[in-house]
């Protein structure tokens, strides 16, 4: 079958003009450069697009294409001129969470070709990293040594930022184009100037611009609850030793870690050291702690050179508090109750007093998981709690992870699944980015099910070393 060279090059004007093939930064979730290409190309409608280009441009005398590239062609021409492009009814984003770096400046530290499955190089688009991020983007939009805005995945554009619009509303995703794996967001600078009225000038590499572009993070549903801000009112009339539910202690740490991809130093940095690396349980994470209640000047004062000296409390003044990953409870509240459901189950007041008669103050940390809980993916039949951390409050550091192991025993409580003890060094698979990230891949649940991923800490209180490297599998299935 014959095909005027002019016939192909209408086509193909035809489809990037309705489909988006160069629409979007990089076309994320927009036609065929878009990471999540949109209802409209399907796979095998974009590779015949881009052979028939590569006919086009490499043989200007080749005046024709297979039957199959132009029967797909012309499908998806056909469908542009009669078929109005809808719309896929999207879910609302309800609840992000504040407070966290979702963008920032960046460089460019490297870019390759993408190869679709005949070995043809693809015409429009190239990956470039970020860090240790992959990121599908515009063919040519980059050089090596650029500056960028990286947008982690989960990240949610506010709608008044209008460049962001191919994406609906929704958050970024981990996704694969031409079986090669994208992560995130990168634009050029100029889009803060156009869209925020920032002077570029001013900025360099690693400047947060989540709180300027107004980014949030996605939070699933279930777990918005937590999120919500506290509606108790507030002012001398509700002073906050009074309320229920209170910000979270500001003398323990969030329970959270940085990304391996956000800075791959830690690789090198834990080459000579003794590493726990644990399984990384997709639960919700819980915070408990007795600690100091609020008193007045004077018992403070006591009790802070009484503590000091004899290592006791002259007055006890001490509370127990359940906290989620941003607020501490002094009472069952209905966003709390599966927190003091645990607490209940597993006696966790009753254990961290006795604790502490003996000891100084703790906080342990840990993953609930089971039925309801983020889709309980591990498929329990009951409800379980599994410490990955304990803090040592009178120390102001956390314990070392065989320290918090011994302490679980003591207190009959379980920890997360310990997949490697030993030298860093000594095990293959925590020698590079690609090594470690090809391990977590391989975790899996004992249900089969592609483990969220894993945590890997130093075994030592100072310098605490600790990070989490989220499995690319568990990302793609659930869509993440």
């Amino acid at each position: 079958m014959e095909l005027d060279i002019l016939d192909i090059a209408e086509a193909t004007r035809l489809c990037e003009a309705t489909y988006g093939i160069q629409s979007g930064p990089c076309g994320i979730q927009s036609g065929p450069c878009g990471i999540q290409s949109g209802p409209c190309c399907n796979e095998t409608d974009l590779q015949a697009i881009d052979a028939a280009r590569t006919s086009v441009q490499t043989d200007s005398q080749a005046m024709s294409i297979t039957n199959a590239q132009m029967t797909s062609v012309k499908h998806v021409t056909d469908s542009a001129q009669k078929i109005p492009k809808k719309k896929k009814a999207l879910p609302v984003v309800q609840v992000c969470e504040p407070d966290r770096t979702m963008a920032t400046i960046d460089t460019i530290v490297a870019k390759r070709v993408i190869m679709d499955d005949k070995g043809n190089e693809a015409l429009n688009i190239e990956l470039v990293t970020v860090r240790g991020w992959q990121v599908v983007a515009m063919k040519n939009d980059f050089e090596v040594g650029d500056l960028c805005v990286y947008v982690e995945i989960g990240s949610v554009f506010p709608t008044d930022f209008k460049k962001a619009d191919f994406l609906e509303g929704q958050p970024l995703k981990s996704v694969l184009k031409l079986k090669t794996l994208s992560q995130g967001l990168v634009f050029k600078l100029d889009w803060l100037t156009e869209e925020r009225g920032i002077d570029i000038s001013s900025l360099a590499v690693g400047d947060d611009v989540t709180s300027i572009i107004g980014i949030k993070k996605w939070v699933e549903p279930e777990e918005s609850e937590l999120y919500e801000p506290d509606t108790q009112p507030t002012g001398s009339k509700a002073p906050q030793n009074n309320r229920t539910k209170i910000p979270f202690p500001n003398f323990i740490p969030k329970t959270d870690e940085p990304r391996i991809q956000n800075n791959k130093k830690f690789i090198e940095d834990i080459q000579n050291e003794q590493i726990f690396v644990s399984r990384k349980e997709d639960g919700c994470s819980a915070t408990f702690v007795t600690a100091q209640a609020d008193a007045n000047w004077f018992w403070s004062f006591v009790n802070t050179i009484w503590l000091y000296i004899f290592g006791y409390c002259y007055k006890e003044t001490k509370e127990f508090l359940v906290c989620s990953r941003n607020f501490g409870y002094r009472a069952e509240t209905a966003d709390s109750t599966k927190y003091f459901m645990i607490a209940e189950r597993f006696r966790i007041k009753e254990k961290l007093e006795a604790y502490g008669k003996n000891h100084p103050c703790i906080a342990v940390q840990g993953e609930i998981i089971g039925p309801g809980i983020n889709g309980n993916r591990l498929k329990l039949t009951d409800f379980d709690f599994r410490v990955f951390s304990i803090y040592n409050v009178a120390d102001s550091c956390y314990f070392s992870q065989s320290e918090m192991v011994d302490i679980c025993k003591e207190l009959g409580l379980n920890t997360v699944p310990i997949l490697y003890q030993g030298l860093a060094s000594a095990n293959e698979h925590f020698q590079s980015l690609e090594s470690i990230l090809s391990y977590t891949g391989s975790v899996q649940y004992n249900n089969g099910n592609p483990a969220e991923g894993i945590v890997v800490r130093v075994d030592k209180q100072s310098p605490r070393i600790s990070f989490k490297v989220i499995s690319n599998e568990f990302l793609l299935k659930h869509k993440k």
